[in-house]
């Protein structure tokens, strides 16, 4: 929350830069056209500056997106967790799987209790695969199918891959 300050503060000049770039551009032009070496190499080399300058800070920026992008992710479903262990259990068991299969996302630490074979299994890990279109998900390597979940917990830990 703190570096969503510092991301605004990269986007200004990393806007202004397009500018610069302009009139850079133009100035070796104009330099070009009048022979003058001396000034077309200087601004080539202050547009040289100014493009490693903007690759620097759109990195900057790159990582300053996702982390606060991350953190807000992270805040937002430990709420989600906090009110759900804030109600009664009747009512949090109550919510269908399928609910939780919205909520989930790759990434998502989970705990599932599922069919398989003949007996009722559980599996904690990380949800590596989520596959809608076959109504199955992996966590970690065990594919798992839609229907055969009988019970999901997030435990709200992500993994970034």
């Amino acid at each position: 929350m703190k570096l969503l300050p510092s991301l605004c503060q990269m986007q200004a000049p990393n806007g202004a830069s397009g500018v610069l770039y302009a009139l850079l551009l133009r100035n070796i032009v104009d330099n070009a056209t009048v022979h003058d070496k001396a000034g077309f190499w200087h601004y080539v080399v202050l547009t040289v500056l100014l493009v490693l300058s903007q690759i620097g800070m759109r990195a900057v920026i790159r990582w300053l997106n996702e982390f606060s992008r991350s953190t807000f992710e992270n805040i937002f479903k430990a709420r989600l967790m906090r009110n759900n262990l804030q109600k009664d259990f009747a009512s949090v068991n109550a919510v269908h799987s399928g609910e939780w299969l919205n909520k989930l996302r790759v990434g998502t630490t989970v705990k599932i209790r599922y069919y398989d074979i003949d007996a009722y299994t559980n599996i904690e890990g990380v949800v590596t695969e989520l596959n809608p279109p076959y109504r199955r998900l992996k966590v970690v390597k065990t594919a798992i199918p839609f229907d055969d979940i009988y019970t999901i917990e997030l435990l709200c830990k992500n993994v970034i891959f």
